[in-house]
């Protein structure tokens, strides 16, 4: 269908006509479904709200995981969010824009699907974030941010064990709730990095990886975790395929593989097909939060 073929050949032989108007309604989600299984064919956690589409549009009862993520449904559906609570060592005063984010980011690790933060310029991304990490936590940032991190962690939440891992006497420290390293040592020190099972991992200036080929990304991806968050102004500076590495280290599967992604959304969107873009705003809306100034102006 994908194709444009009008037929399909049938394993014992012959051919069989292929369902060509239902596919013009129903045909993306499918593929969708069909892209992110992983190995053992199995769907994660983050394509269950598109299975969940699927079935109301074909008035079919949802497979018992939908239930799994149905709070998030329920969130994306209504567009409100369940307050979170904040730290009990927070020390600091948070914007309304900035509770939302903290919000969104708790309503989405809780599903246990990952996070892409994509506020403009000085808009309090690292406090939100800190406001919403659990458990053993990996930060990886660019070497000048570095200091910013460890600052901020004193100012916001000044109980957190945290650590550096920098320098040329670094060492793990599995003791610490977060340890902030560089981009630069996540491509020396990959293997060991991607030994622990963190709880969290946040990639501030996650434009770092927006080529997938680079060697850093390619570290990023390897990393281990039950929530991924990756922190970004715009997620997109000059080609599609740099939201698509995002996602593909937040919720990998979620857009495909990178030919898939290419051949369904970037280059129908770069020919201004009808519907592919709104496709693609639909399939990454839940996962994506961005304001901008102007947005939350009131707030400031």
């Amino acid at each position: 269908w994908l194709g444009g073929q009008d037929l399909v050949p049938l394993d014992g032989g012959g051919f069989a006509p292929i369902p060509s108007e239902w596919l013009e309604r129903h045909g993306h989600r499918v593929a969708d479904l069909l892209a992110a299984r992983d190995a053992e064919r199995a769907l994660p956690r983050y394509a269950l709200p598109t299975l969940a589409a699927l079935c109301e549009e074909l008035d079919l009862p949802a497979p018992p995981a939908v239930n799994a993520v149905q709070s998030l449904l329920d969130v994306f559906a209504g567009d409100t969010l369940p307050a979170a609570a904040l730290p009990s060592d927070f020390s600091g005063e948070l914007r309304p824009y900035q509770q939302t984010g903290v919000d969104w980011l708790c309503a989405l690790r809780s599903a246990r699907v990952g996070a892409v933060l994509a506020d403009d310029m000085g808009l309090g991304k690292t406090v939100q974030a800190l406001c919403a990490l659990s458990g053993r936590t990996l930060v990886v940032c660019p070497t000048s941010v570095l200091p910013t991190w460890l600052a901020e962690i004193r100012r916001f939440r000044p109980q957190i064990r945290f650590a550096s891992y920098h320098g040329a006497g670094r060492a793990l420290d599995a003791d610490v709730d977060v340890t902030i390293t560089t981009y630069a040592l996540l491509r020396i020190e990959q293997k060991r990095l991607a030994a622990v099972d963190w709880d969290t991992v946040i990639l501030d200036e996650a434009q770092m990886i927006k080529n997938h080929d680079s060697q850093v990304a390619r570290a990023a991806h390897r990393l281990r975790a039950a929530f991924r968050v990756t922190l970004s102004g715009p997620p997109v500076e000059n080609r599609l395929e740099e939201l698509w590495s995002q996602f593909h280290f937040t919720n990998p599967g979620l857009l495909g593989e990178r030919a898939q992604f290419q051949k369904r959304y970037a280059r129908p969107i770069a020919r201004q097909e009808p519907g592919a873009a709104e496709r693609l705003a639909e399939k990454i809306r839940p996962f994506l939060l961005r304001r901008w100034k102007e947005d939350v102006e009131p707030d400031l």
